[in-house]
């Protein structure tokens, strides 16, 4: 598509302007990710058996949510940059790659989905769930 009293040198400059900041962009995007992932990873780890705090997996729960978003819009962000610079197979790459990580996500988040139907809550128990044997007295189980 030409653009009305825009020469060849005005456009070549255009490509080359975007080019950088589309390469730019997918620096950006490639480091950003694994980042806010294994931030998520550190702040969700237990340690001696201990289970994270609640607070700690809040945290972990926004890394990853935030690495998700960041993995989604990032993309979509290089693949507009790409379109305005009139890069059409780098904007088409891109794209894909934009609604691939959708599709992952989506999978991902129905296959979870898929282990506690609605409706359906976990079963918590009182006590342990065994007998355990007393000290004193006999040695039964309490209750039986």
């Amino acid at each position: 598509m030409e653009f009305p009293g825009m020469d060849p040198s005005e456009r070549t400059e255009r490509r080359r302007r975007f080019g950088g900041l589309v390469a730019l962009a997918a620096v950006l995007w490639l480091f950003a990710v694994p980042v806010l992932f294994g931030h998520g990873l550190e702040a969700g780890l237990s340690f001696a058996g201990d289970l994270p705090t609640a607070a700690d997996q809040a945290a972990a729960d926004g890394y990853m949510r935030a690495a998700a978003i960041v993995a989604v819009a990032g993309p979509l962000a290089i693949a507009a940059l790409a379109a305005l610079g009139r890069h059409r197979r780098t904007a088409a790459v891109f794209t894909v790659v934009a609604l691939f990580l959708v599709y992952m996500l989506a999978v991902q988040s129905g296959v979870r989905d898929l282990f506690l139907p609605e409706g359906e809550a976990p079963v918590e128990q009182e006590g342990p769930g065994y007998c355990i044997e007393r000290s004193g007295g006999d040695n039964r189980c309490p209750g039986g």
